[in-house]
């Protein structure tokens, strides 16, 4: 009767019958209402606690809102195997689980769930910082995303030298007109390079 009432979503006649059960499983089966309702109301992460509270084992399918993941199925009979973080992307941080859809099987005594997660992310952000050593620049810093358009980083001016190239992140040789391409990541340092200007005197 609790089984049936939880099919129809009735989560308070289900806990008032299994409140009043005598058997060893009522608790259990207790505890998996507020799994169920923690799932209704997105938060699958005490539901997955819950479950595994339990004994219960949790199958997750992932459906990612970009790209492709390189698992889309788990089974987890644990909480500690549960790692959110490694479904981050490079130049994206993972911003939540949706929940789609689930099922609990009361019935049995594996208490087997299936829940269906759609991963967003939202883009991370990253800085450019330029070190110009003395010269001239109308900018000395860029934030910048994986989506960004190009960035053209302009040459620096330093009187009684000239520019060289820029240094530093990825670079260990001095390049001009250095360009940040759409699809770069990761906060940057770029450092100017000189070599002075040769002058003659005429006597």
């Amino acid at each position: 009767k609790a089984v049936k009432y939880i099919e129809n979503g009735d989560y308070e006649q289900a806990r008032e019958v299994l409140h009043y059960l005598d058997f060893k499983d009522s608790k259990k089966q207790y505890k998996l209402l507020y799994a169920a309702s923690s799932l209704n109301e997105g938060d699958y992460d005490q539901a997955i606690r819950t479950i595994c509270s339990v004994g219960g084992t949790v199958n997750i399918y992932y459906q990612a809102s970009i790209g492709q993941l390189s698992k889309s199925h788990d089974t987890i009979t644990n909480y500690s195997m549960f790692e959110p973080a490694a479904w981050n992307y490079d130049g994206y941080l993972l911003d939540e689980y949706i929940v789609e859809s689930y099922s609990i099987d009361f019935k049995s005594k594996t208490y087997e769930t299936n829940i269906n997660l759609t991963i967003t992310y939202e883009v991370e952000e990253y800085n450019i910082s330029l070190v110009t050593n003395g010269g001239t620049l109308y900018t000395t810093s860029y934030q910048y995303t994986i989506e960004s358009s190009l960035i053209n980083i302009n040459n620096p001016k330093k009187e009684g030298y000239n520019f060289i190239g820029w240094t530093g992140s990825g670079l260990s040789t001095p390049t001009k007109d250095l360009e940040i391409l759409t699809g770069t990541f990761g906060d940057k340092t770029y450092v100017a390079n000189y070599e002075p200007i040769e002058y003659k005197i005429n006597y």
